[in-house]
């Protein structure tokens, strides 16, 4: 067995993040309540992407036994965004979507998606938008770069911090650029672990 070197995250924290990042990018998020591809507004309003994780997290962390957990907020959040004709009750400007409320890796993540939409990488020949533009496109490619992201981190068993966050970020920013430039080749390659998928328990 490969030896990963670190103290990874937990499969039932990485396993989920990596689903949502397929989901939305598939364009599979909000299908319960609006039949509009809300993927381009996530082009055109980048910091959208940003608020979709920092509401996922947030209703993740509230756990089965709240009630708010089932009433899927960052689906309806991005359903007002997209259609004019969707209502809801929920609110969605309360306090604990805050990013101080979320878990250090939670907290990463995000990090990694505010990165991700203001892109100033040389080596990347596209901007931002036309960043997501692509990878806004199928699911798996999405999905890969942030499955290298949460599968790269080194959570402190103590703390809870990630003790090497900008390695995490660094490799997913190498994942995408093996999505974006085609003859891109990582100076380190990846190793299966980093790569891994896991649905439902099964290695992809």
């Amino acid at each position: 067995m490969e030896l990963k070197g670190i103290n990874q995250l937990d499969e039932d924290d990485r396993s989920p993040v990596r689903h949502y990042a397929f989901l939305i990018a598939n364009g599979t998020l909000i299908l319960r309540y609006s039949d509009i591809d809300y993927r381009k507004y996530l082009i055109n309003n980048p910091e959208y992407l940003v608020k979709l994780f920092a509401i996922y997290f947030t209703q993740n962390n509230w756990g089965y036994e709240d009630k708010r957990f089932f009433k899927y907020y960052d689906e309806q959040w991005l359903a007002t965004i997209c259609d004019e004709d969707f209502k809801t009750e929920l609110s969605f400007n309360q306090e604990y979507f805050s990013y101080k409320n979320h878990l250090p890796w939670q907290r990463a993540v995000v990090d990694f998606t505010n990165q991700l939409i203001t892109c100033s990488d040389e080596a990347i020949p596209l901007k931002p938008q036309e960043i997501l533009n692509t990878m806004l496109q199928t699911g798996t490619p999405f999905e890969q770069v942030y499955a290298v992201l949460v599968n790269t981190m080194d959570i402190n068993p103590i703390t809870g911090e990630v003790g090497n966050k900008e390695h995490a970020t660094n490799r997913a920013f190498d994942m995408l650029k093996r999505y974006i430039i085609s003859d891109y080749k990582p100076i380190e390659p990846f190793k299966e672990w980093e790569i891994e998928l896991v649905w439902g328990g099964q290695v992809m």
